[in-house]
């Protein structure tokens, strides 16, 4: 993949593109570690046998992802600073995917045409996950099973802080 880290990061205005890995095609975070993604583009990675076309946290990782979305009237994103377009996982998360005890934050975010092999075509949460999503728009995802857009699966793991998936003012079509 693009980048695996097990250390605290800053990305601003990068792009990962056609990058390709088991798991965490773009993007690994994993341990202790937590991840800054502002102003960036993830587009065209693949998690071949995994999770996370784009970005995989696991372990006790956490990533804060932020951007700006321009919507049109229709409610589409017409321009986004921060997009995970074209992303696919042969198992969960075609762009995000995040297990463990980890927490996803995402604001202005753009996830259109990721891809799942099994579910969450955009966002997937598993096990004691969080994640807390506003602000952004979910376009044209798919997953072979479940949750085109979003897939929240917890197997009655208990999250601290409460709900395992927050979303807040956020626009899902076509997924």
């Amino acid at each position: 993949g693009g980048l695996y880290s097990t250390g605290d990061n800053t990305v601003t205005e990068s792009i990962f593109e056609d990058n390709e890995a088991d798991n965490g095609g773009g993007i690994v975070v994993a341990g202790n570690a937590s991840l800054a993604l502002n102003d960036t583009i993830v587009r065209n990675n693949r998690a071949v046998n995994g999770y996370g076309g784009g970005l995989l946290v696991s372990d006790q990782a956490s990533a804060t992802v932020t951007g700006v979305l321009s919507i049109d009237a229709n409610g589409l994103a017409t321009t986004g600073t921060t997009r995970f377009e074209s992303n696919t996982a042969g198992q969960d998360g075609g762009a995000i995917a995040s297990h463990g005890s980890t927490s996803v934050m995402a604001n202005g975010v753009l996830f259109q045409g990721n891809r799942a092999g099994d579910d969450g075509g955009g966002v997937a949460t598993l096990e004691a996950s969080r994640a807390v999503i506003e602000n952004s728009n979910f376009e044209n995802n798919l997953a072979a099973q479940n949750g085109g857009g979003l897939y929240s699966n917890h197997f009655g793991a208990d999250i601290p802080g409460g709900d395992k998936a927050v979303v807040d003012n956020s626009r899902f079509i076509n997924n």
